[in-house]
């Protein structure tokens, strides 16, 4: 679109091409290069498609059809309702698709309609007008319009209703400012030194951070244990197929072990008022010339924990991050995953067009995408906040300030990472769960050499981000009304 004749771009490939195989066990994976004695091979060279071998679809897919689409919606005053429609077809009108739009507030449908029948000429734009009604606006709450095309009848090739086309605009509502928590209000908590802990009780929970660590290692919420593994820094990633191709492991290798191998400095505790307690962790890491990670918790009298991250890389040639996060696990019968964000599939900060902003949930399983060679997957970008709850709806919030890149596993990333084929992934009885402010962009230019590009890497230099942890119980509220509640400065 950005050159007259240029056409394009021409994706290779269409489809993995992998070979049906079943285990010594009976289970099911996809074969690929040196699984048959073959040598020399390519590994998984040709497991690059769009598709998986037997057609199911990779994420991917979903970009490629949002990046295709011929006909597209731009905003000309969203506060009146007013849109552009083009028609970017070669030689069909647009009487062959039907148009709806729904206005959603932090992704809770909240207007729609069907737009009017669109007899646009190929190559041709208009004006639309929408009824919007102006919405009563919510306390810090997110207008989004979304514009869909579906087909009006059915094709040789699709159903009636089949997609072809979408576009979602942020509507400017003038919103009330975020509600702040009142200090004085909350419960008392207390802080305790224990002998390789520094504790912080309120009246329904318990929170704990090692003095070894530096991390919470528990997090104890009406009588029980939120947490599986404590909360940890992070700095890499499982190698996709890209990363292999341009010797990301070898490049970035440094960031590997510059968790596991922190050295905890100081971890130091004070009382900042009777309703809240702070822990503040300064660490080492392996990389250049001391650099310096400092992890600092929060703990309110509500329950709710601020964690605030500082990374602070010293030194020459420090290559690039391959991510900025932390992860943690949570008891496995918090398998369901709700999310405020792009969905409801993977994205990545290079690949997120083709998911539109919205309140999705399912269960943790069905958030993991299993490339034929295991790997990095199951990312959720621009996440406003993420709960994991149990089968009674209790769990724990992590809530972005403001946004956070999120993902949860029912395996641990050395799983992932161990893992040659689909049928070499456990199930464990934990959840592990990614909570970052970005990782590197996937790529994809080529996969034998071409990088992630330049403005979707993490240069190594001063890094901040902020994200707070709540547990929850259903007595609580509405999730969308807990995430949008402030916190207090303490400073």
């Amino acid at each position: 679109r950005s050159h007259a004749r240029l056409i394009g771009g021409f994706i290779w490939d269409w489809a993995d091409q992998g070979l049906r195989e079943k285990a010594a066990d009976g289970s099911m994976f996809w074969a690929y290069g040196g699984d048959y004695g073959d040598d020399p091979n390519d590994g998984n060279f040709c497991c690059n498609g769009l598709v998986q071998p037997d057609r199911t679809p990779n994420p991917s897919l979903y970009e490629v059809k949002k990046v295709y689409q011929r006909i597209h919606v731009t905003p000309i005053d969203l506060a009146a309702g007013v849109v552009a429609v083009e028609n970017e077809y070669d030689f069909v009108t647009l009487g062959f698709v039907e148009g709806a739009w729904e206005l959603t507030c932090d992704g809770a449908v909240v207007q729609q309609g069907k737009l009017p029948a669109l007899t646009l000429a190929p190559k041709a734009r208009q004006n639309v007008a929408i009824p919007l009604q102006s919405p009563q606006p919510l306390a810090g709450a997110e207008y989004w319009l979304k514009v869909t095309f579906t087909l009006a009848q059915d094709m040789p090739w699709a159903e009636r209703g089949h997609v072809m086309a979408w576009d979602q605009l942020q509507v400017p509502v003038a919103v009330p400012a975020v509600p702040v928590a009142d200090l004085a209000a909350m419960g008392a908590v207390e802080l305790r030194q224990e002998a390789d802990a520094y504790t912080v009780s309120g009246a329904n929970f318990t929170v704990a951070v090692g003095n070894r660590s530096g991390a919470i290692e528990s997090l104890v919420f009406n009588g029980t244990e939120l947490m599986a593994s404590p909360l940890v820094p992070n700095f890499w990633r499982v190698p996709i197929d890209n990363d292999n191709g341009n010797d990301m492991p070898q490049r970035q290798g440094v960031w590997r072990n510059a968790g596991p191998g922190r050295t905890v400095e100081s971890v130091k505790a004070q009382q900042i008022a009777p309703q809240m307690a702070r822990i503040t962790a300064v660490a080492t890491l392996p990389v250049g010339e001391g650099t310096q990670y400092v992890t600092t918790y929060d703990v309110y009298g509500n329950g709710d924990i601020l964690v605030a991250v500082s990374l602070n890389p010293s030194g020459d040639n420090i290559p690039d991050l391959p991510r900025l996060g932390m992860q943690m696990a949570v008891p496995a019968p918090f398998a369901t995953m709700s999310w405020f964000g792009r969905g409801p599939h993977e994205s990545y900060w290079d690949r997120k067009t083709g998911q539109a902003v919205g309140l999705y949930s399912g269960p943790v399983a069905e958030q993991v995408h299993v490339y034929v060679r295991p790997q990095e997957n199951g990312n959720k970008t621009d996440v406003r906040w993420l709960i994991l709850t149990d089968q009674n709806g209790n769990g724990l919030m992590a809530i972005g300030a403001p946004l956070l890149d999120v993902s949860a596993w029912p395996f641990s990333m050395a799983d992932l990472e161990q893992a040659r084929h689909i049928n070499d992934l456990p199930r464990r009885d934990f959840i592990t769960v990614n909570l970052d402010y970005k990782q590197m962009g996937v790529g994809g230019d080529d996969s034998w050499g071409a990088r992630t590009h330049p403005e979707y890497t993490l240069p190594a230099k001063p890094y901040t981000y902020r994200f707070r942890l709540r547990p929850y119980s259903l007595e609580m509220g509405p999730t969308r009304t807990l995430a949008r509640q402030g916190l207090p400065s303490a400073d």
